[in-house]
């Protein structure tokens, strides 16, 4: 779509998609269909979304809403992790990245962890992305190609807070 009317598309998951208007965000079905509105999100706002979760970004604080009804279920505050980067969420957790590291935070009780990683994978994260599944992270090694994945289970990660 191109015009006036159109607006970036800003995350998708769980078959549905967020369109970042001048201020509210638009989630819908793949077909396209309209099926929520959040109020006050614009094109700055850094948005993650499951089939469960559409989590917000403020500048301290993460907001969760249903991504079916557009509902407000909670905000979680962000505390030393509000400087990072929302990368992800699942249905239970939020991950959010830094240059060299990576957060989880637990939706139940707004728990963060930092995720340890390796000092040659801190160094050089090239990716991560979090999913009912698990968590899997990418980095590369000096001299080697290709670089490594990472995968860890969700209930590795959930038996971790």
């Amino acid at each position: 779509m191109r015009g006036p009317a159109a607006y970036p598309l800003v995350a998708v998951g769980g078959g549905r998609m967020a369109v970042a208007g001048a201020d509210a965000l638009t989630i819908r079905a793949a077909s396209g269909a309209q099926v929520a509105t959040v109020p006050g999100a614009d094109m700055r706002t850094r948005v993650a979304l499951s089939t469960t979760r559409l989590a917000i970004e403020r500048t301290s604080a993460l907001d969760l809403y249903n991504p079916a009804t557009g509902a407000a279920l909670k905000s979680l505050p962000l505390g030393s992790a509000a400087a990072l980067r929302l990368a992800d969420v699942s249905s239970r957790l939020a991950l959010l990245r830094g240059a060299h590291r990576l957060v989880l935070i637990r939706f139940s009780d707004g728990k963060s962890i930092s995720f340890p990683l390796r000092r040659a994978a801190a160094a050089t994260l090239v990716g991560a992305r979090l999913t009912e599944a698990g968590l899997f992270y990418t980095y590369n090694i000096r001299g080697a190609s290709p670089g490594r994945i990472v995968f860890e289970p969700m209930g590795k990660l959930l038996a971790r807070f």
